[in-house]
């Protein structure tokens, strides 16, 4: 049903999330519908919760929204869409599309395993191009729910392909994002996409910037229990990569990134080993003064700086199950 209606659009618009899972998800709708056009728009759920990102969005008579909460933005994002909408979202949905005229698509409705939306785009549309849903899938740290989908592939080569993907937003935000969109959809293996000189050269300068942020971490991180609070303020937009980055190294802490600009701080959180859930930590500490959601071991918010030591103390009380925040100890 959903092919049959997208291949009778005549102006359809992709909105998808500008990470490696959003990259792939709208990779995959391109590929399968290579004599269609579309307008492609990248986005986030915090961007998606103001006015000021439907300025961007052209008249159309088919949204994709794809890795994108929408339900949770529903109460703006409905005064702008207002062609038909289809979502395929695997974040933890807050109310259900379908009783709004929406084709909302999401595992979680029936309890599903965690089901990166690449993996959910390449399922709906039963796509033959498994290595870019798999490239999806390891970006988005889902290797553990599908292993078995992921037989057979060079993990090394996909993670490489999701950094080189990744590099592309955090050195040239959304037109990266969108650069990436198209050559993974013109790449016609993930060696074809690896070759690609112009990923490659972000990549290195985003790993050399990575690198220092990290050891800058280990001298100046915050640590209170097993918390660790990050505040920079960097020249890339690196924040969702350094947390991953982080809590691979660190899986017992929970890391949480505090991106400061403009008046907000923009927020990674990060668990790798499951003690915590991120999507619940992060709507709690963000309640009233932003937004905030995600998944279990990956999450994000924002909120306003001015908000920033009630936010960290939030976060203390959340994760010591609501007891009283103490003092912070020094970074092992």
């Amino acid at each position: 049903m959903v092919k049959e209606v997208i291949e009778k659009s005549r102006r359809p618009c992709i909105i998808t999330h500008s990470d490696t899972d959003g990259v792939c998800a709208a990779a995959l709708v391109l590929k399968e519908f290579v004599d269609k056009k579309f307008k492609v728009l990248v986005a986030s759920p915090n961007s998606m919760a103001q006015k000021r990102f439907y300025r961007l969005v052209p008249r159309a008579d088919l949204y994709l929204v794809l890795d994108l909460p929408l339900d949770q933005v529903w109460e703006v994002a409905r005064n702008f869409l207002k062609g038909k909408i289809i979502v395929m979202d695997h974040h933890k949905p807050q109310r259900n599309l379908n009783k709004e005229g929406v084709t909302h698509i999401n595992p979680l409705f029936r309890g599903s395993k965690y089901y990166p939306a690449s993996k959910l785009v390449h399922d709906v549309l039963d796509s033959t191009h498994h290595w870019i849903a798999a490239i999806g899938i390891v970006g988005d740290m889902g290797v553990r729910e599908w292993k078995d989908f992921l037989k057979g592939f060079d993990m090394k080569s996909l993670e490489e392909a999701d950094k080189l993907i990744g590099s592309a937003m955090i050195y040239k935000g959304e037109k990266g994002a969108l650069k990436a969109i198209r050559l993974v959809s013109e790449a016609s293996s993930i060696e074809d996409l690896l070759n690609n000189k112009t990923l490659r050269s972000w990549k290195e300068k985003v790993d050399r910037y990575l690198k220092f942020l990290v050891e800058e971490f280990e001298r100046k991180a915050e640590k209170i229990d097993d918390i660790a609070f990050y505040e920079i303020r960097p020249k890339y937009r690196i924040g969702s990569a350094l947390a991953s980055v982080l809590s691979l190294k660190y899986p017992h802490l929970t890391i949480v990134i505090i991106n400061k600009k403009d008046g907000v701080a923009n927020i990674n959180f990060r668990r790798q080993d499951g003690r915590h859930d991120m999507e619940k930590l992060a709507r709690y500490s963000t309640q009233g003064m932003g937004t905030g959601g995600g998944h279990e071991r990956a999450a994000g918010g924002s909120i306003r700086l001015s908000g920033l030591e009630e936010f960290k103390r939030r976060v203390v009380q959340y994760l010591r199950g609501g007891r009283r925040a103490g003092c912070k100890s020094e970074f092992p």
